[in-house]
């Protein structure tokens, strides 16, 4: 899965991120997501979420709850964005 960095979905998240912390990352990971089949469907999509892929998916996963509040803000930016 791979998105333009100039789609408008792309392009209000980055900018969501700027506002909400102070940058953006952008970038190719290593795992997989769901986000192949959406985009093939037509319909466009970002992975984006709190969290640090070294601790998903193992015995102790965890994500630190200030990280779920940030990644919260950053959705509700992006989505007043969005209206």
């Amino acid at each position: 899965f791979e998105q333009d960095l100039d789609s408008p979905l792309v392009r209000k998240m980055r900018q969501a991120c700027r506002a909400v912390l102070g940058g953006e990352e952008c970038g190719a990971v290593h795992y997989a997501t769901n986000a192949g089949a959406f985009k093939a469907a037509g319909i466009p999509c970002v992975v984006f979420g709190p969290g640090n892929i070294a601790q998903a998916h193992t015995a102790e996963e965890y994500v630190e709850l200030s990280q779920v509040l940030r990644a919260a803000e950053v959705y509700a930016e992006i989505i007043r964005l969005q209206a």
